[in-house]
């Protein structure tokens, strides 16, 4: 078990002073992280679904926070101004800051996300120009948070993803709304390689997949 150095307060000017070094200059550096999703095809038969909604409704605190929270990150990792720029936030991934490449969001991300989800847990997910002729079910999706930070330990970096996305649809196990939680803790010896960040996000939408196949009745991945 790791053996946490700092107490609260350390922690946070621990994470200031790391975040110069590991930018080369501050937290208000992008760097671009391309996170893609493999979806599978449709099977060839089963009940069929359009996805109708997904809506970011992630808040950046306006007070400094901890970049081990990944439910409000601080709007410190923006540049000044940029809080309120959905063209900068709606692609805001994990601390850094990295983004999402530009025309890529949030929602088109967890939209890939709940998409191989359903079928691989046996679902023809249809378009809506399809979704009346196929008798789909609508799914609505809200995102609470997605996110990546990070924190200092002895020997390594713990970095840290955490989703809660509460999905809607006329299905067992998305009936009342409930919101699906993934959570997933990666070691790293180097916390400025992007390709680690990289993986800890993947491993942690693997882990929301398999969640999300585990409520809709599906095997979930091996």
């Amino acid at each position: 078990m790791a053996i946490e150095v700092a107490n609260r307060r350390d922690m946070g000017l621990l994470a200031g002073a790391v975040c110069l070094i590991l930018l080369g200059g501050g937290c208000a550096s992008y760097r671009t992280l391309d996170v893609k999703v493999p979806v599978p095809p449709n099977p060839t038969e089963g009940k069929a679904v359009v996805i109708v909604r997904v809506t970011d409704r992630r808040e950046f605190a306006p007070a400094r926070k901890l970049a081990t929270d990944t439910t409000s990150p601080s709007q410190d990792v923006f540049r000044k101004g940029d809080a309120g720029n959905t063209n900068i936030t709606a692609r805001a991934i994990a601390f850094g800051t990295y983004l999402l490449p530009e025309g890529r969001t949030v929602e088109d991300l967890v939209g890939d996300i709940l998409t191989t989800s359903f079928r691989e847990a046996g679902y023809r997910v249809v378009d809506r120009g399809s979704a009346v002729r196929e008798n789909a079910i609508p799914v609505e999706a809200d995102i609470e948070y997605f996110w990546c930070g990070w924190k200092a330990e002895v020997v390594a970096y713990a970095l840290m993803f955490g989703a809660r996305v509460k999905v809607s649809a006329d299905l067992p196990g998305l009936r009342r709304g409930e919101p699906m939680d993934a959570r997933l803790t990666l070691h790293t010896a180097n916390a400025r390689a992007a390709g680690n960040w990289l993986k800890t996000i993947n491993k942690g939408i693997e882990a929301f997949v398999k969640e999300m196949k585990l409520r809709l009745g599906g095997r979930p991945p091996s």
